[in-house]
């Protein structure tokens, strides 16, 4: 019970933490683009 939890909350995190990077380098790109 306790080890799903913590696989969830992993899971969680890693797509969280994939979805920031990916933003990040999006708008990365767009202030180079503008500039």
């Amino acid at each position: 019970m306790e080890n799903e939890m913590i696989y969830i909350l992993h899971k969680i995190n890693a797509t969280q933490i994939r979805v920031y990077i990916m933003g990040r380098t999006f708008l990365f790109r767009e202030v180079h683009t503008i500039a």
